[in-house]
């Protein structure tokens, strides 16, 4: 089997990343870095010297498409038979990283790698993403992973069947930030193709402070609010609002948080911040978008 592994990237060097996954492959496979108009002049250099490596293309975007667009382009762009979507703030955990997902593709359309996060918080401003994935740790599992094969879909390190992918790609409505995996999952499973989900994890690196995490959680909201109310079923926030909706519990939540949002704020803003305080949050902010609509 050919390999295209698909790497959509903006303001982030992942020369490290490409050159342990370049170790791994085999000479008819390759590597497609897609550059979304990075603004950072070094990190431009490094995916110019990306672009010099053997078995590596980088494709660079005239103007910032969002991630969905840029997976569908790379996908167009590739020549493997199966097509392995990671994102650039990765780190290889395994030396057979490419090889067993290759050995794991036997018999199967689309298979999931799952994601591993780093044992220590590195700096007080990134504690709320840090916090956050760690103490969700428990859906990274295989054994959860597997009992929800679809919610638990992502697209930071998964393979799929190009002939598949090419008759699904990612919804380009998703400009933003944020569910373009959940709107993929559902498609997934109306369709009935199974998700084989195998311990295969790439280890997450890029780290959001708590300011950038809260604007892509609010960005990724504002993305969810607009999708088929299938699509929101799958979010565990936008599931929250639809049942709290039907007694009118959900204006009652998006009143609160008109009046508390910036205390509940302030708090994921600082040093200290609560991950329940980051669910009140999400739903009062979702809430109270929803309400608008």
């Amino acid at each position: 089997m050919k390999l295209s592994v698909l790497i959509p990237a903006y303001n982030y060097d992942c020369t490290d990343y490409v050159r342990s996954l370049l170790s791994q492959l085999d000479e008819e496979d390759e590597i497609i870095v897609g550059d979304d108009h990075s603004e950072d002049e070094g990190t431009r250099n490094a995916y110019d010297t990306i672009g010099r490596w053997p078995q590596c293309r980088v494709w660079t975007s005239e103007e910032n498409i969002g991630r969905a667009r840029m997976r569908n382009q790379l996908a167009s762009m590739a020549k493997g038979d199966w097509l392995l979507f990671t994102d650039c703030d990765a780190q290889v955990a395994s030396p057979t990283f490419t090889a067993y997902y290759k050995h794991e593709s036997e018999g199967r359309e689309m298979v999931c790698g799952g994601t591993g996060n780093l044992n220590k918080c590195p700096s007080a401003s990134v504690r709320l993403r840090w916090l956050y994935e760690v103490n969700t740790e428990h859906r990274l599992t295989l054994e959860y992973r597997r009992k929800h094969p679809y919610d638990c879909l992502t697209t930071f390190n998964f393979m799929i069947r190009k002939t598949l992918f090419d008759s699904i790609h990612f919804d380009e409505h998703c400009l933003t930030y944020g569910h373009e995996d959940t709107a993929f999952g559902t498609e997934l499973k109306r369709r009935g193709i199974p998700v084989h989900h195998i311990d295969n994890k790439l280890i997450h690196l890029g780290l959001d402070t708590n300011e950038e995490y809260l604007k892509k959680t609010e960005t990724a909201l504002h993305s969810l609010v607009g999708m088929s109310e299938d699509v929101r079923r799958h979010a565990r926030v936008s599931r929250l609002q639809i049942d709290l909706h039907r007694w009118g519990g959900d204006k009652l939540i998006g009143w609160l948080f008109a009046c508390c949002g910036k205390t509940l704020k302030k708090n994921l803003l600082s040093d200290r911040p609560s991950l329940r305080v980051y669910a009140l949050y999400k739903l009062g902010y979702f809430c109270r978008l929803a309400g608008t609509k």
